[in-house]
């Protein structure tokens, strides 16, 4: 292993130990967004729902967000040329998450709406691109799972977010497990979107003001993004030293 990858091997160990802790205001802040849930009328949460499960459902189908020329690097490249590559990449689905959070927000209650399966659809390009660039065909099954698996990690709570991590680290053993099949009976929609939605509610409330929603739906989508991104980096990180018997 040499001196970058024993550097990034620390970040890892780091963050880790994240996966495993309980944080005071992030119960406080899921059980205030339980509370503004409770206000928002079920027939909205479910076509909000519907509208999540679906887009997953396409990407777990193989559907693919980024073109196919773009999909196949040069497999001769290095760890630390792919750390960058993904760091551009990221940088790049910032500035685009931004700009769509300002559009929406700019438009108020009506415009939010729309943001919720658009900024979905964002992220999951971003989860693609990056399970590319550290060497990972999205055209495998297995490997859509897996981009399903760490957007989950990113926004889950704390009971699940233990559970989700140690399907990450099994990886090798865990795929093996699953198939189109079971992904299909047993993935918990309304469990998945709550979640979500949990996670990015309080940051988001105030975009539905027109004019002054357009600077917090770009700063909350920078932000859910980054949520997003460290999440992903670290994994895609972990996997590929793993994969090299680095660690």
């Amino acid at each position: 292993m040499d001196q970058y990858q024993h550097y990034i091997l620390g970040q890892i160990r780091e963050w880790e130990k994240e996966q495993t802790s309980t944080w005071f205001f992030h119960q406080w802040s899921r059980s205030f967004q339980k509370k503004i849930d409770s206000l928002i009328p079920e027939v909205v949460h479910e076509k909000l729902a519907k509208a999540v499960e679906g887009m997953v459902k396409s990407i777990a189908s193989g559907v693919s967000l980024i073109p196919q020329k773009q999909q196949y690097l040069d497999p001769g490249l290095t760890f630390v040329a792919r750390d960058q590559k993904a760091k551009e990449t990221i940088q790049l689905y910032k500035k685009v998450a931004m700009a769509e959070g300002a559009g929406t927000g700019a438009g108020g209650l009506v415009l939010s709406a729309v943001d919720f399966p658009a900024f979905i659809a964002i992220k999951f390009k971003l989860l693609q691109e990056l399970s590319n660039i550290y060497g990972y065909n999205v055209q495998d099954f297995e490997e859509r799972m897996f981009i399903i698996k760490v957007f989950q990690l990113a926004y889950a709570g704390d009971v699940n977010k233990t559970k989700i991590y140690q399907e990450i680290k099994d990886w090798p053993e865990r795929k093996q497990e699953i198939s189109q099949t079971t992904y299909q009976n047993v993935m918990a929609w309304r469990e998945f979107y709550s979640e979500y939605r949990e996670s990015i509610e309080l940051r988001k409330l105030l975009q539905i003001i027109p004019g002054f929603g357009a600077i917090v739906g770009a700063l909350a989508n920078r932000s859910i993004l980054d949520d997003l991104a460290v999440t992903a980096v670290h994994v895609y990180r972990m996997r590929y030293l793993q994969d090299c018997k680095l660690i």
